[in-house]
Protein backbone atom coordinates (compact mmCIF):
# COMPACT_ATOMS: atom_id res chain seq x y z
CA UNK A 1 0.00 0.00 0.00
CA UNK A 2 2.60 2.08 0.87
CA UNK A 3 4.18 1.99 -2.74
CA UNK A 4 1.21 3.21 -4.19
CA UNK A 5 0.95 6.05 -1.82
CA UNK A 6 4.44 7.17 -3.30
CA UNK A 7 4.00 5.91 -6.82
CA UNK A 8 0.56 7.13 -7.81
CA UNK A 9 -1.49 5.60 -10.94
CA UNK A 10 -1.13 9.64 -12.26
CA UNK A 11 2.38 9.25 -12.57
CA UNK A 12 4.10 9.35 -15.69
CA UNK A 13 6.68 6.92 -14.89
CA UNK A 14 4.71 4.45 -13.81
CA UNK A 15 2.59 4.19 -16.76
CA UNK A 16 5.38 4.50 -19.23
CA UNK A 17 7.18 1.18 -17.89
CA UNK A 18 3.48 -0.40 -18.17
CA UNK A 19 3.01 0.25 -21.84
CA UNK A 20 6.87 -0.80 -22.34
CA UNK A 21 6.55 -3.63 -20.50
CA UNK A 22 2.88 -5.01 -21.77
CA UNK A 23 3.76 -4.44 -25.57
CA UNK A 24 6.87 -5.96 -24.93
CA UNK A 25 5.20 -9.38 -23.79
CA UNK A 26 2.48 -8.97 -26.32
CA UNK A 27 5.41 -8.75 -29.22
CA UNK A 28 7.08 -11.51 -27.60
CA UNK A 29 3.80 -13.74 -27.58
CA UNK A 30 3.31 -12.85 -31.12
CA UNK A 31 6.17 -14.64 -32.21
CA UNK A 32 8.85 -13.51 -34.79
CA UNK A 33 8.27 -11.75 -37.92
CA UNK A 34 9.13 -13.64 -41.13
CA UNK A 35 7.39 -11.15 -43.38
CA UNK A 36 8.82 -10.80 -47.61
CA UNK A 37 9.60 -6.94 -46.65
CA UNK A 38 11.96 -7.88 -43.70
CA UNK A 39 13.98 -10.34 -45.69
CA UNK A 40 13.81 -8.21 -48.92
CA UNK A 41 15.01 -4.55 -47.86
CA UNK A 42 14.11 -4.31 -44.20
CA UNK A 43 17.91 -5.48 -43.14
CA UNK A 44 19.51 -6.03 -46.05
CA UNK A 45 19.02 -1.45 -46.41
CA UNK A 46 20.70 -0.83 -43.51
CA UNK A 47 23.37 -3.79 -44.23
CA UNK A 48 23.96 -1.63 -47.38
CA UNK A 49 24.32 2.14 -45.77
CA UNK A 50 26.26 0.28 -42.93
CA UNK A 51 28.88 -1.86 -44.66
CA UNK A 52 29.61 0.26 -48.30
CA UNK A 53 27.52 -1.95 -50.34
CA UNK A 54 25.89 0.82 -52.18
CA UNK A 55 28.44 1.12 -55.11
CA UNK A 56 28.45 -2.69 -55.80
CA UNK A 57 24.82 -4.14 -55.24
CA UNK A 58 22.19 -2.75 -58.22
CA UNK A 59 18.45 -2.96 -56.65
CA UNK A 60 18.78 -5.32 -54.99
CA UNK A 61 15.69 -4.93 -53.49
CA UNK A 62 14.20 -3.36 -56.46
CA UNK A 63 12.58 -0.02 -55.69
CA UNK A 64 12.29 -0.46 -51.98
CA UNK A 65 16.43 -0.33 -52.34
CA UNK A 66 15.79 3.60 -52.24
CA UNK A 67 13.35 3.62 -49.63
CA UNK A 68 15.58 5.81 -46.43
CA UNK A 69 17.16 2.94 -44.30
CA UNK A 70 17.52 5.08 -41.06
CA UNK A 71 14.67 3.92 -39.80
CA UNK A 72 15.67 0.10 -39.94
CA UNK A 73 19.44 0.80 -38.32
CA UNK A 74 18.43 0.09 -34.84
CA UNK A 75 16.96 -3.14 -35.75
CA UNK A 76 19.45 -4.00 -37.73
CA UNK A 77 22.34 -2.80 -35.16
CA UNK A 78 20.48 -5.36 -32.36
CA UNK A 79 20.53 -8.40 -34.83
CA UNK A 80 23.50 -8.29 -36.96
CA UNK A 81 25.97 -6.06 -34.56
CA UNK A 82 25.05 -6.65 -30.94
CA UNK A 83 23.67 -10.17 -32.00
CA UNK A 84 20.92 -10.21 -29.22
CA UNK A 85 18.41 -12.68 -29.22
CA UNK A 86 15.57 -12.64 -31.20
CA UNK A 87 13.49 -12.84 -28.10
CA UNK A 88 15.17 -9.33 -26.62
CA UNK A 89 14.92 -7.72 -30.12
CA UNK A 90 11.18 -8.56 -29.73
CA UNK A 91 10.44 -7.27 -26.92
CA UNK A 92 12.21 -4.18 -27.45
CA UNK A 93 10.31 -3.32 -30.53
CA UNK A 94 6.99 -4.05 -28.62
CA UNK A 95 8.49 -2.27 -25.90
CA UNK A 96 9.09 1.05 -28.12
CA UNK A 97 5.59 1.04 -29.70
CA UNK A 98 4.32 1.21 -26.08
CA UNK A 99 6.26 3.59 -25.53
CA UNK A 100 3.76 5.09 -28.11
CA UNK A 101 0.36 4.19 -26.45
CA UNK A 102 1.81 6.18 -23.30
CA UNK A 103 1.80 9.33 -25.79
CA UNK A 104 -1.57 8.75 -26.74
CA UNK A 105 -2.06 7.91 -22.80
CA UNK A 106 -0.44 11.06 -21.65
CA UNK A 107 -2.16 13.19 -24.56
CA UNK A 108 -5.53 11.51 -23.31
CA UNK A 109 -4.75 12.51 -19.85
CA UNK A 110 -4.02 15.83 -20.14
CA UNK A 111 -6.77 16.87 -22.64
CA UNK A 112 -9.47 15.78 -19.73
CA UNK A 113 -9.62 18.77 -17.50
CA UNK A 114 -13.33 18.95 -16.02
CA UNK A 115 -12.93 15.21 -15.29
CA UNK A 116 -12.32 13.65 -12.05
CA UNK A 117 -8.97 11.82 -11.66
CA UNK A 118 -10.61 8.35 -11.68
CA UNK A 119 -12.43 8.85 -15.09
CA UNK A 120 -8.88 10.66 -16.88
CA UNK A 121 -6.97 7.47 -16.07
CA UNK A 122 -9.74 5.32 -17.12
CA UNK A 123 -10.41 6.88 -20.63
CA UNK A 124 -6.86 7.51 -21.11
CA UNK A 125 -5.78 3.41 -20.70
CA UNK A 126 -9.62 3.13 -23.03
CA UNK A 127 -7.62 5.54 -25.32
CA UNK A 128 -4.36 3.99 -25.27
CA UNK A 129 -5.17 0.37 -25.99
CA UNK A 130 -7.81 1.23 -28.61
CA UNK A 131 -5.23 3.07 -30.50
CA UNK A 132 -3.24 0.44 -31.05
CA UNK A 133 -3.69 -0.30 -34.77
CA UNK A 134 -3.72 -4.18 -34.85
CA UNK A 135 -2.46 -6.74 -32.47
CA UNK A 136 -0.66 -8.33 -35.84
CA UNK A 137 1.85 -4.97 -35.99
CA UNK A 138 3.01 -4.55 -32.12
CA UNK A 139 7.28 -5.42 -32.68
CA UNK A 140 6.67 -5.75 -36.68
CA UNK A 141 9.78 -4.61 -39.01
CA UNK A 142 7.59 -2.62 -41.16
CA UNK A 143 7.15 1.72 -40.42
CA UNK A 144 4.20 2.41 -43.16
CA UNK A 145 1.26 2.10 -41.37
Amino acid sequence: MTILKRFPLSHTLFWAIIYFVALGIISVILGQDVSWDLRNYHFYNPYMLLTGRFKYDVLPAQIQTFLNPLIDVPFFLAVYYLKLPPIVVGFLMGGFHGLNQWLVHLITYHSLDKVSERYKITLSIAAAITSIFGAAYIGVRNQYW
